[in-house]
């Protein structure tokens, strides 16, 4: 090809050309095992690069780098120029749609650095957000604050979890089901699979 990023008789693809080809897949070929994630969802490829990759390589220029991917800056927006830029790996992934953003200071912020500025774990304001709290009063309350017990036992656990970055709910529900304290904040261990005479692990026999 002219662009000279791709030589069919020896299958060599530059970084870009196969970024252009996966964009292309995942956002048109149903059986693309990414389909649901882009095309599914109405992420489209735009009509100047669907069919040119010098068009694409033009507007979006070459990768700085082996590592580089191609990222869009709006996770909802398509594949077009002004929304695609070449990014790191840990770049991309902020942009991802489950990456959550909210408005903090007067500036659209990423809740996961918003919690790790103010000391927080991430899973903890998620879960009020989703129980409808506000923005700030799901980052600036103590995790053992607002739903603090009068039984000093359960405030003390309350402050481990907070300080160890555990979710209180979770810990109080493990601890409700009968779960001792140190399963409840560590987990329970797997039961070992179980084995014959000889030492070799059982088969699981089909129920007739």
């Amino acid at each position: 090809m002219k662009h000279g990023h791709a030589c069919v008789r020896t299958r060599g693809l530059t970084r870009e050309y196969k970024s252009w080809l996966a964009m292309r897949r995942r956002c048109t070929e149903p059986r693309n095992a990414s389909y649901v994630r882009y095309g599914g969802r109405g992420i489209r490829v735009c009509e100047r690069w669907e069919n040119s990759f010098t068009a694409f390589l033009a507007d979006v220029g070459e990768a700085p780098g082996w590592t580089y991917q191609i990222d869009r800056i709006d996770p909802e927006g398509h594949y077009e120029p002004g929304n695609v830029r070449w990014a790191t790996p840990e770049e991309n992934r902020r942009t991802k749609r489950n990456r959550r953003w909210i408005v903090w200071g007067g500036a659209r912020r990423l809740l996961i650095e918003v919690c790790k500025e103010q000391g927080i774990h991430h899973g903890v304001v998620t879960e009020r957000l989703r129980l409808g709290w506000s923005v700030r009063e799901a980052v600036t309350t103590p995790n053992a604050g607002r739903h603090r017990s009068r039984d000093p036992i359960l405030r003390a656990l309350q402050a481990c979890a907070h300080d160890r970055g555990k979710i209180w709910s979770v810990i109080a529900k493990r601890i409700k089901r009968g779960w001792t304290v140190s399963e409840a904040f560590h987990g329970r261990p797997r039961p070992p699979n179980p084995t014959g005479p000889d030492g070799r692990f059982l088969k699981a026999r089909r129920l007739p």
